[in-house]
């Protein structure tokens, strides 16, 4: 234990202490990519608590809004390497119900056969912690 503190403290304060400035930067590098990684680990709690195994409500919700995404690719630089991801068409309904509205993806079908400002059933759930309304399904 003793050992692994020691490496903490090498890796997370030392740098800060010898005034090089490329140990300084390093040790910035670190302190942000440590952060950076509890924020994300954090994030993940919160969602795990709030909204993972929560009972849906059936309800009624009205169509707001439709829309169609061409099918796209999209080009993300990692480091040198290029990230090539292609993006398949999708339909997109977005539903005001709870006083709040989501967006859900559905099928082409679903898409053409579901007519803007019309009620449709939907099955939602309301998180633990935030109280945000998430829209989990939507029939025809």
């Amino acid at each position: 234990m003793e050992n692994f503190i020691e490496e903490l403290k090498w890796i997370f304060i030392d740098p800060f202490l010898s005034g090089d400035g490329l140990e300084i930067a390093l040790g910035v590098l670190m302190w942000i990519l440590c952060l950076g990684v509890l924020f994300l680990v954090g994030w993940g709690l919160f969602y795990l608590l709030d909204a993972v195994g929560l009972q849906r409500i059936k309800a009624y919700g009205r169509v707001v809004e439709k829309r169609f995404i061409e099918s796209h690719t999209t080009t993300t630089m990692v480091t040198a390497t290029p990230m090539i991801r292609h993006h398949p068409d999708s339909w997109v309904i977005k539903v005001a119900f709870n006083n709040t509205s989501d967006e859900i993806n559905v099928s082409e079908d679903d898409y053409v056969k579901i007519e803007h400002n019309t009620d449709v059933p939907i099955e939602y759930t309301v998180g633990r912690l935030s109280g945000a309304n998430y829209l989990k399904s939507i029939s025809v």
